[in-house]
């Protein structure tokens, strides 16, 4: 029984400091400051999706689509969709561009900054975040349920 207690004990603290680790407190601005985008400029709007990712990310691959269909469904002053890739060369995130077919943003970011300002995260990543840069909503690894959740934000 005391196994058992100092098992789920250990899973409590565990748990805190993953909570701890995702729930840093950064804003939009600060990343947009860090951002080398690769193929267009974020225009001005009222939310901004980042999509952080990786080449490489099998989850991060079927999310393209539900991000092409948001992009599609809302106007650039609604809604911009940036993915921000911290590991890729820009050669690379170009590539993945032009193969997946993806007309949103596209920019590379230090993986230090992600690391320190934004913590130890999966991916993908969301970020939803105002036109005041303040965070509304976050999602890590790929649910659609989390793009019908923005839908709702953005309709409100």
């Amino acid at each position: 029984k005391k196994v058992h207690e100092m098992i789920e004990a250990y899973k409590l603290i565990e748990h805190e400091e993953a909570k701890a680790l995702t729930e840093k407190v950064f804003s939009y601005q600060q990343v947009l400051e860090k951002l080398v985008f690769v193929n267009q400029l974020s225009p001005t709007s009222r939310f901004y999706l980042l999509d952080f990712y990786y080449e490489n990310c099998a989850p991060c691959l079927k999310s393209i689509s539900y991000l092409k269909n948001l992009e599609h469904d809302f106007s650039s002053a609604t809604l911009s969709v940036i993915a921000v890739n911290p590991y890729d060369t820009k050669e690379k995130i170009e590539n993945y561009a032009v193969k997946n077919q993806i007309s949103y943003a596209e920019a590379m970011i230090d993986k230090e900054f992600v690391d320190d300002s934004i913590g130890h995260i999966g991916y993908p990543f969301f970020v939803l975040f105002d036109r005041e840069g303040k965070i509304v909503l976050k999602q890590t690894g790929f649910d659609p349920a989390f793009f019908d959740k923005v839908r709702e934000i953005i309709n409100k």
